[in-house]
C-alpha cells in the first residue's frame, strides 16, 4: 500500500499558490517602479512654455526725397529803387519840367538834383542846332547821374509846331493830308479801332504798326516816322477802307507786302479768308 509522503492534504497546493502570488507581487512592484521612473523622467524635462511671438519684421523706412529748393525770386529793380527813395523823390518822378537856355545850367540842375524831377521837356528856346542839342541832352543825362534815367521829351507836333533843329527831318502838317478827317471817321465806323484786341507787329526803323481785331474784323494801323522806306509782310490780303484790294497775298508765301514810304501812315482792313 502506498505510503503518503506529504503533509496534510492540500498543503502543497497552498504553498504553490503563495509562491505564485509572491512572484506576481514582485512583477507588479518592478512594473510600478518602471512607471514611476518614466514619470519622474517626464517630469524632469522642461515643460514647454508659451511660444515666443515672432518679432514683426521692421517696416521699410522710406527715405524722403530731398526737398526741391524753392527758386530764389529775382529782385525787381523797380521795387529796389523805390525802396531807397524818399517821398519827395517819388513825387518828383511824377513831374516834367521846362527850363530856359540852351545849356544844362543852374536852373535845370536844381530841378534834376534838388527837386528830383522825372524828366524835362525841350521847346524852341532850348534848341539851336543838332550839335548843340546833342551837347544839351548829354549834359542833362550827366546831371541825373547813375540814378533813375531822365526822361527827355519835346513838343514836336509837325506843321506849325516844330521844335527840332533844321537837320532833323520835318514832320508833315496834319492838314496837308488828303483827308485829315479820315482817321476820325474810321474810328467812328470801324468797331475794331474802338474796342478791338490790339497786337503789335515787330518792325524795324521808325515804324509803328499794330492790328486791332473785333469779332473777326481786323484793321491794320501802320506809320513810318523814319527817313527811309519800310516794308511789312503780313498774312492774308488787305484792302483799303473802301474795300478795294490794295495788298493781295502772294500765292507762294500767303503774305502781303505792304510798303511804307517815309513819314506816311495807312489804315488797311484784312479780307476774310475764303
Amino acid at each position: 500500500m502506498p505510503t503518503a509522503t506529504g503533509g496534510a492534504p492540500g498543503a502543497g497546493d497552498s504553498a504553490g499558490a503563495e509562491s505564485r502570488a509572491e512572484m506576481m507581487t514582485k512583477r507588479n512592484l518592478i512594473a510600478s517602479l518602471f512607471l514611476i521612473g518614466f514619470a519622474l523622467l517626464a517630469g524632469c524635462r522642461a515643460a514647454p512654455g508659451p511660444e515666443a511671438p515672432e518679432s514683426p519684421s521692421p517696416a521699410p523706412v522710406e527715405t524722403p526725397a530731398p526737398a526741391t529748393p524753392s527758386p530764389t525770386p529775382e529782385p525787381d529793380p523797380v521795387e529796389e529803387a523805390l525802396s531807397t527813395m524818399t517821398t519827395e523823390e517819388k513825387v518828383g518822378q511824377l513831374l516834367i519840367a521846362g527850363f530856359y537856355g540852351t545849356q544844362a545850367g543852374e536852373e535845370v540842375r536844381s530841378y534834376i538834383q534838388d527837386l528830383h524831377v522825372g524828366g524835362v521837356i525841350l521847346y524852341g528856346r532850348n534848341v539851336e542846332s543838332a550839335g548843340q542839342l546833342l551837347e544839351l541832352t548829354n549834359g542833362l543825362k550827366a546831371l541825373a547821374g547813375d540814378g533813375i534815367p531822365l526822361l527827355i521829351s519835346t513838343d514836336q507836333e509837325g506843321g506849325l509846331v516844330e521844335r527840332m533843329p533844321p537837320e532833323v527831318h520835318r514832320l508833315p502838317n496834319a492838314y496837308d493830308a488828303p483827308d485829315p478827317a479820315a482817321l476820325g471817321r474810321a474810328r467812328r465806323t470801324l468797331p475794331p479801332l474802338r474796342r478791338g484786341d490790339i497786337q503789335y507787329i515787330r518792325a524795324e526803323g521808325g515804324v509803328l504798326a499794330f492790328t486791332r481785331t473785333w469779332e473777326g474784323d481786323t484793321v491794320l494801323c501802320a506809320a513810318n516816322g523814319g527817313g527811309e522806306p519800310a516794308r511789312l509782310e503780313l498774312p492774308g490780303s488787305w484792302a483799303d477802307l473802301d474795300g478795294m484790294v490794295t495788298h493781295p497775298a502772294r500765292r507762294d508765301t500767303g503774305l502781303a507786302r505792304i510798303d511804307l514810304p517815309p513819314m506816311t501812315g495807312l489804315l488797311l482792313r484784312r479780307l476774310p479768308t475764303p
